[in-house]
């Protein structure tokens, strides 16, 4: 059997690219409104009446694992930080005065289950005041072991039924050498090494209380590494019926993990390679692409909506300290970034405003409707013939026209009618394609006058 070659388009070959944001274009890129702007008139003007989804970002851990990218705050700012979440809450309350549907709620982080149990009651109950969550799809919380999370669930329990409840958990790997490389800590002080068996008591903990909707998320540094755990992974999936399943090549020279120890660099080829055994494994095993090339949902069940919303431009209200939002109406789309700053974070919401620190709106002559093409791009979905005629046009004007007509021949196909979606080789690369477009396309708004 002939091993398939991925051709890399040359201008991509050494290119580094950074840890990509969801949305499209990145929100550097957008006309940034600085730090001055009342966030609540623009909400007010907004007039949202549904959204997709409420995003509780609880950037706290037991300790900071080398590996992860993400911001994390001191551990100190912890249980003052909690009660101004639940203020920020009732500041947007406050602000929309009318009680608005979403389709679902994320508590993510950092470890949620490491909020004071106290507080998470609390701060429950000024959701539900706030949301009408009496329909939501998913009830999302991630879960992480050694920590109290039968009481966090069981929370859950009295205010949401077990079927909108969705649990993810991190286990990282199957093998302990595996979760303690992952979990290593930048500091030694509080480890909270776990295994399987851990694992295993949650997904029993929450299948003993008519919970079903578990995802379990796996990081991979090589090919090598996913075949010695694909059969512990099958093994799971089928004793104990996790229903989805992500998978994350940690491709250091793309992510930007600037914690780990002795990276491994990651070639186009090698990350195409283990894209494609990843994707024939879960075939095997049932289960089919979820929303991007990373995450894997078992066949009849829903992607989860955290993911969903991560990458959709609808509206996505975050609280929490670097918790980011997406407003959308029929009048108005913007997008904000909480305050990174424990003191910046804590001194907005002390004096009744939200913690935005910056605002971006987008630019006239880049519509949401490109913007939301280009990214069902990456959600493997078409996008029409005259979607695809603007890009090339956007590229002309940033002086790619052709760069981007011959990225489009290597990496995507049409189908009849002319519709643009990914060929199996921009599949497997999804993410460097998906930069290497926006590379070729920033130039226009370069040109535009739109800067950093």
């Amino acid at each position: 059997m002939k091993k398939d070659k991925i051709e890399i388009y040359p201008l991509l070959k050494e290119r580094r690219v950074n840890n990509f944001d969801v949305y499209f274009p990145p929100a550097e890129y957008w006309i940034n409104k600085g730090r001055n702007i009342d966030t609540r008139s623009l909400i007010r003007g907004a007039n949202i009446k549904e959204i997709d989804s409420v995003y509780i970002h609880f950037p706290f851990c037991p300790s900071k694992c080398r590996v992860c990218p993400y911001i994390k705050l001191k551990n100190k700012y912890l249980n003052n930080i909690s009660k101004l979440i639940i203020d920020e809450i009732k500041i947007f309350r406050n602000t929309v005065k009318r009680k608005i549907k979403s389709n679902s709620l994320m508590f993510g982080g950092g470890t949620p289950n490491f909020i004071p149990t106290f507080i998470f009651e609390e701060l429950l109950k000024e959701l539900k005041k706030t949301f009408n969550l009496n329909k939501a799809k998913q009830i999302i919380m991630e879960v992480r072991p050694g920590i109290r999370y039968k009481e966090h669930i069981s929370l859950l329990l009295k205010y949401f039924s077990p079927k909108q409840i969705h649990i993810s958990i991190g286990l990282q790997s199957v093998k302990k050498e595996g979760i303690k490389f992952y979990r290593k800590p930048v500091k030694e002080d509080l480890p909270l090494f776990y295994n399987l068996d851990d694992i295993i008591d949650i997904i029993n903990f929450c299948h003993k209380n008519g919970i079903r909707d578990i995802n379990i998320d796996f990081m991979l540094r090589n090919l090598k590494e996913f075949t010695e755990e694909e059969k512990e992974i099958e093994r799971l999936v089928k004793e104990k019926k996790v229903t989805k399943l992500t998978i994350y090549p940690v491709f250091i020279q793309f992510m930007e993990r600037r914690n780990f120890v002795r990276p491994t660099p990651w070639g186009l080829e090698e990350m195409a390679n283990l894209r494609k055994r990843v994707y024939r494994f879960m075939k095997r095993i049932g289960f089919v692409v979820g929303i991007w090339p990373n995450y894997f949902v078992k066949k009849g069940y829903v992607a989860n909506y955290e993911t969903v919303t991560q990458f959709k431009n609808t509206t996505l209200i975050g609280f929490g300290p670097s918790a980011r939002s997406v407003v959308d109406s029929k009048n108005i789309h913007f997008y904000y970034e909480n305050s990174k700053k424990p003191n910046t974070y804590i001194n907005k919401i002390k004096k009744r405003l939200l913690g935005a620190e910056h605002v971006y709106i987008y630019p006239k002559f880049f519509n949401k409707r490109i913007s939301t093409s280009i990214l069902n791009l990456f959600l493997m979905k078409k996008i029409p013939p005259s979607i695809y005629k603007q890009i090339i046009k956007i590229g002309e004007m940033s002086g790619h026209k052709e760069e981007i007509r011959k990225l489009f021949k290597t990496y995507f196909k049409k189908d009849k009618r002319g519709y643009v979606f990914f060929n199996q080789k921009g599949f497997y690369v999804a993410e460097v394609v998906y930069w290497s477009l926006w590379e070729f396309m920033k130039g226009a708004f370069e040109k535009e006058g739109i800067k950093l």
